[in-house]
Parts: C-alpha cells; sequence; structure tokens
C-alpha cells in the first residue's frame, strides 16, 4: 500500500481511494462499504454507504464547508482512509 498526494492505492487489488475535483473516487472496490466523513476535531459529519457498483462520492451535496476532513471507508475485507480539504 502507497499514499501519493491525496490518494491511496493498495497493489494487491487494486483498490483506490483519492479527491479529484468535488468527489472522492473510489476505484475498484469489491464490496459495498461504509464511510465517514469527519472534521479535524474528531465529529462525525457524515455517514453513508458507497455500494459496489458506485465509484465515486460527491461532496457537493453534503454542505461541507471549507477546510480539512477525513474519510473512512470500511467495508468487511478492506478498510482506509483518507484526508482531504475542501476549499
Amino acid at each position: 500500500v502507497y499514499q501519493g498526494s491525496s490518494s491511496i492505492i493498495s497493489n494487491s487489488d487494486k483498490f483506490e481511494v483519492f479527491k479529484y475535483a468535488t468527489k472522492i473516487q473510489v476505484n475498484n472496490h469489491k464490496e459495498n462499504m461504509n464511510y465517514f466523513i469527519y472534521d479535524m476535531t474528531g465529529k462525525n459529519r457524515y455517514e453513508s454507504v458507497i455500494k459496489k457498483t458506485e465509484n465515486a462520492i460527491d461532496l457537493v451535496p453534503l454542505g461541507l464547508t471549507s477546510g480539512t476532513y477525513f474519510i473512512l471507508l470500511q467495508g468487511e475485507k478492506t478498510s482506509t482512509s483518507l484526508k482531504f480539504i475542501m476549499e
């Protein structure tokens, strides 16, 4: 597993998470995943599920203000987090 600028990639299954514009892109996940978005104070700002047939989480409708956030994605076989900035 390696982390680039705002992305995490697992070589074993090509699971990839990164921020692109106003979306969190989630590629090659093999299962439905719960996701949680936290602000810098640790407050849970939003939570939902991304289905294995979906590949992006649109951040615009979530009403997040400018700042730094973390997204935690959890499935039965995979778990990862990503720090991202809303401008």
